[in-house]
């Protein structure tokens, strides 16, 4: 939003938190492929809830269906990489 030149709406702000949600997805799914099991499971957490500490609501941006896809490859790390198993439950 440091841009000069760009006219930020409601809606060009929602455009940028969906495109940033949908690389982080994207990208979850890559360190899965590549093994790197801790990537993939902060990349997957951060398609679900955006960068912020503590999480913002307005970063909540998946349809039902990336969400559902998001918390499997989460799993996926907490159960291929981890063994954590109960952990990888909770989110399916």
């Amino acid at each position: 939003e440091q841009e000069v030149d760009i006219i930020w709406t409601d809606e060009s702000r929602d455009a940028v938190r969906q495109l940033r949600a949908a690389a982080y997805l994207n990208l979850s799914l890559c360190f899965l492929k590549t093994e790197q099991w801790t990537h993939a499971s902060n990349t997957a957490t951060r398609a679900l809830q955006g960068d912020k500490d503590p999480p913002d609501p307005k970063e909540n941006v998946l349809t039902p269906e990336k969400k559902a896809k998001a918390l499997f490859r989460r799993a996926q790390a907490q159960s291929q990489g981890f063994g954590n198993f109960s952990k990888a439950v909770e989110d399916l």
